[in-house]
């Protein structure tokens, strides 16, 4: 996918709003426009290689840049975009007519590793959500 800036394995990408086919570091917290993750090595490339260009994981098991800060990240937990930029957190849900729900359109998917405290890397199954 097109981008304008170099982007490092493990970020997390959103649709840019302003440019058809191109993405941006994640930037805003429980961000709907979530394409994926930056990674090294895709399962599967479609279109060629280039400066300009990132190659977009949206499924599979990938490693990705997670900030902990906020509370804990646990094997199974949901993840969602951060406003740090390029980073995922735990989503917390929100009680929607008594019931927890985890806001739609938002979900990166599922954590396969833990972070206690900080920012690190860990293995996610994305799972666009």
């Amino acid at each position: 996918m097109e981008t304008t800036e170099p982007l490092e394995g493990g970020t997390l990408v959103i649709v840019d709003p302003a440019e058809p086919n191109r993405v941006l570091r994640a930037s805003r917290a429980y961000d709907t426009r979530v394409a994926g993750a930056v990674s090294a090595q895709p399962g599967l490339i479609l279109g060629e290689r280039g400066d300009t260009k990132a190659m977009v994981a949206q499924s599979g098991r990938v490693r990705v840049k997670v900030d902990a800060t906020y509370g804990a990240i646990r094997i199974g937990d949901l993840l969602v975009t951060r406003a740090t930029p390029g980073y995922a957190m735990r989503s917390r849900p929100i009680k929607v007519a008594g019931q927890s729900l985890h806001r739609p359109g938002t979900i990166v998917g599922k954590a396969l590793e833990l972070l206690a405290k900080g920012k690190g890397e860990i293995l996610v199954l994305l799972t666009l959500q």
